[in-house]
């Protein structure tokens, strides 16, 4: 499969245009809407759109990693910069809400394909994500309240 969606296989492009792909998708799923050709996404189609998915889960959970470890190497630094944690806090939720966001997107492709380990698992990868960002807000919030 050469393009689906105007999308090529493998390449997603900006995060503007991978969020409206993800949208139609989950329409197609709910079955709202059709491909350009009128034919319902075929299996092959689901499964390119899960790895893309699975790709992009992977990258932004590393990103968010990153971050965590910003957050603590700007913590330990002699002279504090606060605009820096603050800002770096700041995108550290935003990427949380990215990851949980791709999260939530595989849990509704999951449960269409009736996956139900994939299901459990990924549920509970969201609770993980939102617990360990939380975990580090807080860390943050009690260094600056110092």
């Amino acid at each position: 499969m050469s393009n689906f969606f105007g999308i090529s296989s493998g390449h997603i492009g900006s995060r503007a245009r991978f969020l409206s792909f993800v949208e139609d998708f989950k329409k197609i799923l709910e079955g709202e809407q059709e491909t350009d050709s009128r034919e319902q996404v075929n299996t092959e189609a689901c499964g390119v759109t899960l790895e893309d998915l699975k790709k992009q889960k992977r990258i932004n959970k590393m990103q968010l990693t990153k971050l965590y470890s910003r957050l603590v190497r700007l913590m330990s630094e002699e002279s504090v910069n606060i605009d820096a944690i603050l800002t770096t806090l700041e995108d550290t939720e935003e990427k949380m809400l990215d990851v949980i966001q791709l999260l939530e997107d595989l849990v509704v492709i999951y449960e269409k394909n009736g996956d139900k380990q994939n299901l459990a698992s990924t549920e509970e990868e969201i609770d993980k994500v939102a617990k360990d960002t939380d975990k580090e807000i807080s860390r943050v919030k009690d260094f600056l309240s110092l």
